[in-house]
């Protein structure tokens, strides 16, 4: 998979969540129910933590399909790895010793985009009988992009995309009068419009920089309230996570846990020390997510500095300037 498309849309946001697909069982018990289709002794029914989530950050879905062995009950998925604008990381079965009997498929569906605003996911199909099919209606999500919302203008000097050479005379003419004439007000609009506009074609210009830039971000907000220490956490991690494919063509962002850390203990231009500081704050994240675990306050800060370190300790200067 190209790291181009996918690396654009984090310009200006630190609220990904890193991706990681390790094996889970799944029950729809907690989540809530965002889609339902019943017919005859057939039930396809979709449930998700949430129908909000930001950009980039994989959202879990539990699809499951109630019918008798009879019906021969069977989900039906793209073969592209597309539900319209999302994209499909990962369809794992969800079924467990607790499943009941009248459940004849449960599967785990990770899925997310890089659009923002409200994104359709579009009908999933069961098919069963000899030529029965059940469909869902499309269900909207909320998609936040931090471009949009709360770009800072003050912290525009941390991030420099590079200048997009497809871009005609004119519009360049206009950028350029533009950052000599205007105020922050009107540069914080220049950004978001060349962001916007040529986020599938860029990266930033020096990605240590935009790196920095994002964890002094994430530290300016100050200590992360009480229940948010997890949130704050993964966002460190995404940080991170998008560097590394910046840095290095490694694509991080959907890569599990133990494929980024081999990745990186294979790549020449990342030394055992650094590799253990990325392995140490991707394990501590795996763990608040898929085991329980509890991230304090002052594990967050030291968070913060891990990854500095891992940065500093990674930045190629002469590779990023002649970029």
């Amino acid at each position: 998979m190209s790291l181009l498309p996918h690396a654009i849309l984090i310009l200006g946001t630190t609220a990904f969540t890193g991706c990681d697909r390790v094996e889970t069982t799944s029950s729809p018990q907690d989540r809530e129910l965002i889609a339902i289709a019943e017919e005859q002794d057939v039930r396809l029914a979709i449930h998700a933590d949430s129908l909000q989530a930001e950009a980039g950050e994989p959202i879990e879905l539990v699809v499951t399909i109630e019918a008798p062995p009879r019906q021969r009950a069977e989900l039906v998925l793209p073969n592209d790895n597309r539900l319209g604008e999302f994209d499909i990381l990962r369809i794992e079965d969800a079924l467990d010793e607790a499943t009941g009997l009248n459940v004849a498929q449960r599967q785990r569906i990770l899925v997310s985009t890089l659009a923002s605003g409200e994104i359709e996911l579009p009908s999933i199909e069961a098919h069963y009988g000899s030529d029965s099919v059940l469909r869902t209606e499309p269900t909207r999500f909320m998609i936040q992009s931090l471009i949009e919302g709360d770009f800072d203008p003050s912290s525009f000097a941390d991030i420099r995309p590079a200048v997009d050479d497809s871009l005609d005379s004119e519009r360049e003419d206009w950028v350029v009068a533009a950052l000599v004439t205007g105020g922050i007000t009107l540069l914080a609009l220049v950004a978001i419009a060349l962001t916007m506009a040529a986020r599938r074609k860029i990266r930033p210009r020096i990605p240590h920089e935009w790196a920095l830039g994002e964890l002094q971000r994430i530290e300016a907000e100050g200590p992360p309230i009480e229940g948010a220490t997890t949130e704050r956490y993964q966002r460190i991690e995404t940080v991170l996570r998008w560097y590394v494919a910046f840095q290095f063509d490694i694509d991080a962002p959907d890569r599990t846990s133990n494929e980024l850390i081999q990745a990186a203990l294979d790549h020449e231009d990342i030394n055992d020390d650094a590799h253990l500081l990325l392995e140490r704050i991707v394990r501590e994240s795996d763990r608040a997510k898929f085991a329980g675990g509890s991230i304090s306050i002052s594990e967050c800060s030291t968070a913060l500095g891990t990854a500095r370190m891992f940065v500093k300790q990674t930045m190629v200067t002469d590779k990023e300037e002649s970029a």
